[in-house]
C-alpha cells in the first residue's frame, strides 16, 4: 500500500524533481498505466488513516503528510525535513497497517485513488479551458 509513495520519496529524495501533469506534481505507481497526483494521494493517506483512528479513539499525527502535500501543490522548495517527517508519517501508517482489515485497506487506497483522479480531472480541465484550477 505504501511503497509506491516510499519509492516517491526515494526519488525526489534522489533527483530532487517530480513528473508534473499541468501544475499538479504526479507519480505512476510500478505497473500502473495512469498517473496519481502526489498531494491528493498524501491527503487521501493521511485523511483515511485519521478516519480509521478516530473510530478507534486514537490519534493520527500526520502532519508531515500534510506540509508535504501542501508545498508540492504550491510548489515550493523541499526540504529534508519534509522528506523526514513524511517517512515518519508513514511509518505510524505502516505499523498501524497492522490491524487495519484488508478490505478497509482496499477503501483507504480506492478513497486516495479517486481524489487523485479528481485532482487531475480539474487539472486537465483547466488546461483545456485555459483557466487555473
Amino acid at each position: 500500500m505504501l511503497g509506491p509513495i516510499e519509492r516517491l520519496l526515494d526519488e525526489i529524495e534522489s533527483d530532487g524533481t517530480v513528473a508534473m501533469v499541468g501544475s499538479t506534481p504526479v507519480f505512476q505507481p510500478a505497473g500502473q498505466s495512469e498517473v496519481w497526483s502526489i498531494p491528493s494521494t498524501l491527503r487521501g493517506i493521511g485523511e483515511s488513516f485519521a478516519h480509521w483512528a478516530k473510530e478507534r479513539n486514537q490519534d493520527a499525527p500526520l502532519g508531515g503528510l500534510r506540509q508535504l502535500a501542501n508545498k508540492l501543490d504550491a510548489q515550493m522548495p523541499l526540504t529534508e525535513g519534509d522528506i523526514t517527517r513524511a517517512r515518519a508519517d508513514l511509518g505510524i501508517v505502516r505499523r498501524a497497517a497492522l490491524f487495519i482489515k484488508p478490505s478497509e485497506i482496499e477503501s483507504m487506497v480506492r478513497a486516495a485513488q479517486i481524489k487523485s483522479e479528481l485532482s487531475l480531472g480539474a487539472t486537465r480541465g483547466s488546461q483545456n479551458t485555459g483557466r487555473e484550477s
